[in-house]
């Protein structure tokens, strides 16, 4: 594998983890997270590492960026490349990233503030993703709201599946487990709408039409992508409508089916985050995640 691919798929697939779960996880001690919850499973450091992540691969896709310029890995370290290099969508980019994460980190300390810090911090990090890109070859805001949204609400839920999975181990916080649970169903029916609307949405600006689909190969992963997303959904609802309800009442067999269920929807997470960085790197599609 050429080293640039090498360093583009290791650095988006650092970035997507990182920021993804960062902002998530953020959200999820705002929205979800119960004082049960904070005392048994604090997550700052978890977000902290995934904020570190982020970042580490923002300015390794930047230094990646400039050494592919001259075709040097040299170039990552030459303050004239990265300088010019500084002026283009790219440093706009980082510059947003830095910001955005530093405001996340802000957040896990400054308590007074930590609500506004951290949604200010989430948007302007998911925001950059719309500066950069095929997006930007469109007019309008419609793409890039449509793919603010598909990030926000994919971020919230990948914010709440760690926390889920670790609490659902042990049997004593099954009570914690079914009222984050309960709450995280009741916002769910407002959200996943959204992830599929704005998904389809962002598919056909890029695509251009539906015809393309199965004559591309973006349209051929946009189908694989359907497919992971809606095995996703699959045990969405069955968490919603009959794992969590059996919780509620006290029932720890389903407890540990719930526990697998959130476990084997992280890993469709990360095979759909790693799938699609290789593909984008390697293919140069403009898939938006």
């Amino acid at each position: 594998m050429d080293i640039w691919i090498f360093g583009s798929v290791l650095s988006k697939f650092g970035l997507y983890v990182g920021v993804l779960f960062a902002v998530g996880t953020v959200f999820y001690q705002y929205a979800f997270e119960t004082e049960s919850a904070a005392k048994a499973l604090p997550m700052r450091n978890f977000a902290l590492g995934m904020i570190a992540l982020g970042l580490c691969a923002a300015i390794l896709s930047y230094g990646i960026r400039a050494a592919s310029l001259t075709g040097n890995i040299a170039a990552i370290f030459d303050p004239r490349v990265l300088k010019i290099l500084w002026t283009t969508p790219v440093g706009t980019v980082l510059v947003l990233r830095v910001i955005g994460l530093a405001c996340l980190v802000a957040g896990q300390f400054l308590k007074p503030y930590a609500t506004g810090l951290g949604i200010l911090g989430g948007l302007i990090t998911l925001a950059s993703f719309t500066q950069i890109g095929h997006v930007t070859n469109f007019t309008g805001i419609y793409v890039p709201i449509l793919l603010l949204a598909h990030l926000l609400c994919l971020s919230l839920w990948l914010g709440i599946l760690l926390p889920l999975y670790r609490l659902s181990v042990d049997t004593e916080y099954i009570a914690t487990v079914a009222k984050i649970g309960r709450h995280f169903g009741q916002f769910a029916v407002l959200f996943v709408p959204i992830v599929i609307i704005a998904g389809t949405g962002l598919g056909y600006f890029l695509l251009g039409s539906w015809y393309n689909i199965v004559t591309t190969a973006y349209g051929q992963v946009l189908v694989l992508k359907v497919f992971l997303v809606m095995l996703l959904l699959v045990l969405a609802a069955v968490n919603k409508w009959h794992l969590v309800p059996k919780i509620v009442t006290g029932d720890c067999s389903a407890l540990r089916h719930f526990r697998y269920s959130v476990l084997l929807e992280i890993l469709i997470v990360l095979g759909v985050l790693l799938a699609t960085t290789f593909l984008t790197s390697l293919l140069d599609l403009p898939l938006p995640m």
